[in-house]
């Protein structure tokens, strides 16, 4: 593997009129070149137009015990300096700046697997959902059921957390076109 996760962490607060504001949070050990190469320039993802990114701090503890802080360029950071060993913890806000063609529908498909399917140490989903409207969920593929509590405010916390998922297994031909 090119990396290893250590921690992906998501925030969600979904907002009465469908929009969200998303707090991400992700450590990620480097293995390999590959791995440095994968993470050298750091993006949120995100929609032009539709939302607002920025990331909010970034460190890089490298394998040699010093510390990094990169210059953050709004929702992106280049970081050419990672080597195997280094870990890159990265933190950033997505906010809708308006509900989409879809009103105020609240939809969310999260996987808990790292995104390059390496294995994951720890794996959390928290989604803060504003009391005046009903949410529902489907969890698949062995998630957990949700802690839940419920805030002052009346908005209903659902959090999931998942620990040392294994590598994502290949298929055979499970990428392959016909």
């Amino acid at each position: 593997d090119a990396t290893f996760t250590l921690l992906n962490q998501r925030v969600l607060r979904a907002h009465k009129n469908g929009t969200t504001s998303d707090y991400r949070h992700i450590a990620v050990r480097i293995l390999t070149e590959a791995g440095a190469r994968a993470f050298a320039n750091f993006r949120l993802p995100y929609y032009g137009g539709e939302q607002n990114a920025r990331l909010l701090a970034c460190t890089v503890r490298k394998a040699n015990g010093k510390t990094e802080q990169p210059k953050l360029r709004g929702a992106s950071v280049a970081l050419p300096s990672l080597q195997p060993g280094d870990v890159v913890d990265i933190e950033g806000r997505i906010d809708d700046l308006a509900p989409n063609f879809f009103g105020d529908y609240f939809g969310l498909e999260h996987r808990f697997p790292a995104w390059d399917g390496g294995a994951t140490h720890q794996s959390e989903l928290v989604v803060i959902a504003e009391a005046g409207r009903e949410y529902r969920f489907q969890a698949i593929n062995g998630a957990p059921e949700p802690k839940t509590r419920t805030l002052p405010d009346g908005a209903q916390v659902y959090a999931w957390t998942l620990a040392d998922l294994p590598r994502d297994q290949l298929e055979t031909n499970r990428d392959r076109k016909s």
